[in-house]
């Protein structure tokens, strides 16, 4: 029990930490370092879903797409804001993109708890991998000087949406970063009850 709390206590910490340096960092910042734009991303069952693109300016080639996904509520973050708490993905250089999940937000349809994977029989449904799928679809049509390459990224809840954009990839996804997840336990289930019922 205690490990859990540990990472409770700092990634708090760290949010605290952000949110003290953060408004001192953004004044020498320049906000030029990212274009910043906002969509409503249209899913296969028609429903929007809010999400911010952070795209760099000064890219001298094609660079890679960043997928943060939150229930948590994506804020209003400035370019600079952005900058000064990603430095290193800034340095490197990303297109970087979050997005609030259906239901939550800006978003819309209904939010649904840990949204458990869909029946692939049911060519209709959807579940959080169709909703990672037809988003990166979107990015990949819509973000410019993008290289084709995505990657998703998450803590707590953040990482079970991670794990699940994973169940039915898009083929552009390349990489996960997951941390402190329900997913592996909540996998863990799904699939024992699955195997009792066959």
């Amino acid at each position: 029990m205690k490990k859990p709390i540990s990472v409770l206590y700092r990634t708090l910490v760290t949010l605290i930490f952000f949110a003290m340096v953060a408004p001192l960092n953004a004044h020498s910042t320049n906000d030029a370092i990212f274009t910043r734009t906002e969509a409503m991303i249209p899913m296969r069952d028609g429903v929007r879903l809010h999400t911010r693109v952070y795209t760099p300016t000064r890219a001298t080639e094609r660079v890679p797409i960043l997928l943060l996904r939150t229930p948590y509520g994506i804020g209003d973050l400035s370019a600079a804001q952005l900058a000064a708490a990603l430095q290193e993905l800034t340095a490197d250089g990303y297109n970087i993109v979050q997005q609030d999940i259906r239901g939550r937000f800006k978003s819309e349809g209904q939010f649904v708890m840990l949204r458990q994977p869909r029946d692939p029989i049911d060519k209709s449904a959807i579940d959080e991998s169709t909703d990672t799928f037809d988003t990166i679809d979107w990015l990949l049509k819509n973000t410019p000087n993008n290289n084709g390459r995505v990657g998703i990224a998450g803590t707590s809840y953040g990482t079970w949406l991670a794990v699940m954009g994973m169940l039915d990839p898009h083929p552009a996804l390349k990489a996960v970063v997951q941390h402190a997840s329900p997913a592996s336990v909540t996998i863990f289930i799904t699939v024992m009850v699955s195997n009792t019922h066959t």
